[in-house]
């Protein structure tokens, strides 16, 4: 072959090609081994982590997450949006507020909870993970079944991920 003829890796079949579904064909199996591992990768904390909450879902499916972490730092990273970029932010937690997260997360026994179906496409999930010694318990609730206990915790993230016109001041 010359430098100046193409070079051909492949072709087009010019049969017929098949665009039926074939409904009656077995579902892929994964087996438990994979999907532990996969559950096991999304409970995993970034280190010095002892809290994380990550939401997802809605008309326009949305994702965030919240990380607190052992030394009262916070993050927090939402999903862009139609109007806004991506939101990236850290913080201080006061040493108050870190005691009543924890105080909060007192009140739930994450491994006692069950984890409800899906209501629906439209639903925000929220999963909770939290670090208790060496082991990390992970659950997921769904908007209009989360339990008061959780919703609790949720509304005092919420109160410690805003930002206040006294924030942008600095």
């Amino acid at each position: 072959m010359s430098e100046s003829e193409p070079r051909v890796y492949g072709t087009i079949s010019s049969d017929e090609v098949d665009t039926t579904l074939d409904a009656s064909a077995p579902p892929i199996k994964i087996s438990h081994r994979r999907q532990r591992e996969t559950v096991e990768q999304s409970a995993r904390l970034p280190k010095g982590a002892w809290l994380r909450v990550r939401a997802s879902g809605g008309i326009v499916f949305r994702t965030s997450e919240t990380i607190v972490f052992e030394d009262g730092r916070l993050t927090y990273r939402s999903s862009p949006t139609a109007v806004y970029g991506e939101t990236l932010m850290a913080r201080e937690l006061t040493s108050t507020q870190v005691a009543e997260l924890r105080n909060a997360l007192a009140a739930i026994s994450v491994a006692a909870i069950e984890s409800p179906a899906h209501t629906g496409r439209d639903t925000v999930g929220y999963e909770l993970s939290v670090r208790e010694g060496r082991r990390t318990q992970t659950t997921e609730v769904f908007q209009g079944q989360v339990p008061e206990n959780i919703a609790v915790l949720l509304d005092m993230l919420g109160e410690c991920v805003r930002i206040s016109a006294d924030d942008l001041r600095g």
